[in-house]
């Protein structure tokens, strides 16, 4: 099986309440409030 590196950058700002997650292919999600934080490319392989 071959690796493959993956780097989801997460930013939790206490002050603002909210969490930013930035993704490889430049795309930055923005959560706040019952939002809910999934990471798909950390289990793509499970």
């Amino acid at each position: 099986m071959g690796t493959r590196e993956i780097r989801v950058e997460i930013l939790i700002n206490p002050d603002k309440l909210t969490v930013s997650i930035y993704r490889p292919n430049g795309d930055v999600e923005v959560l706040m409030g019952d939002d809910k934080l999934t990471i798909s490319e950390l289990l793509s392989q499970w």
